[in-house]
């Protein structure tokens, strides 16, 4: 019995590493990984926002806000992750050759990128233009017209008043549109609310080494969401097989919906 349904769960699973494959060169966008309560979201899609909810795909031409008690994940197709802090609006604008274009209009970002091949992000901000540099961590903060740009891994450039400036890990630089940006100080990690949300969130994604081992690289950034929602056993036929956790008599495609994207019929599950 248990032989049964083991093997339609490893087919299932094959076929979707077989579709995430295939679209891997179509599909670079992102998703709604985490939230807390008091995120909206408005889709390019749709004439009126909605409240965001997990798994809803994050494609140019959406705005993301959040409230006072806010905060929001967002996962790209190479692993990259994003988040916004409470008071923050920001807008998809595009992404073209492997560039990813932001527009924070206030509150502040968090930008985790996994390796030297992740996308190259850049923010565009009322005082000035902010763009990461391969692998690393960095910080935004937009307050009062006032552009704050912390690193704490990698490196990234502020570029304000006609000048660049290269930042590198443990500096933090400021920009205002029309002056040449200025560091100062040292930029430290977990200095307030925010930087330990991130912190927590980063620890969970160190946690998922043991999946990682299992899945081919484009699943990869989904290790500590296998680690979470299921568990591995070796099925001496066909080697490692991932078992969800499950109700008796679940099936996919009930709980949650469709909604339309540029890339068509989407389904957004209300499950992990």
């Amino acid at each position: 019995m248990g032989r049964q349904r083991l093997v339609p769960l490893f087919l299932a699973i094959s076929a979707t590493w077989a579709t995430s494959a295939l679209a891997q060169d179509e599909y670079r966008h992102g998703r709604v990984r985490h939230l807390e309560y008091g995120v909206t979201l408005q889709r390019a899609s749709e004439p009126t926002a909605e409240e965001a909810a997990a798994n809803i795909p994050f494609l140019p031409g959406d705005r993301v806000w959040t409230d006072g008690g806010g905060r929001v994940e967002f996962q790209f197709a190479d692993g990259s992750l994003l988040r916004l802090d409470n008071r923050s609006k920001l807008d998809y604008t595009a992404h073209e050759d492997g560039r990813i274009f932001l527009h924070l209009w206030s509150g502040g970002a968090f930008l985790r990128t996994r390796d030297s091949r992740a996308d190259e992000f850049e923010f565009e901000t009322p005082g000035g233009i902010v763009t990461s540099r391969g692998a690393g961590m960095i910080r935004v903060v937009v307050d009062a017209g006032e552009t704050r740009l912390s690193v704490i891994e990698g490196e990234a450039t502020l570029e304000s008043g006609r000048r660049q400036m290269r930042v590198s890990a443990g500096e933090r630089a400021y920009g205002r549109r029309g002056e040449a940006p200025t560091e100062e100080g040292y930029a430290r990690y977990a200095e307030d609310d925010f930087d330990r949300w991130n912190e927590s969130r980063d620890e969970r994604v160190a946690r998922a080494a043991n999946s990682r081992r299992y899945l081919p690289e484009e699943v990869s950034p989904y290790a500590d969401e296998f680690d979470a929602n299921g568990s591995w056993y070796y099925e001496t036929e066909v080697g490692h097989v991932w078992r969800p956790v499950v109700v008796a008599g679940w099936r996919p495609y009930v709980h949650g919906r469709w909604c339309w994207t540029s890339f068509g019929w989407t389904w957004v599950p209300n499950e992990p």
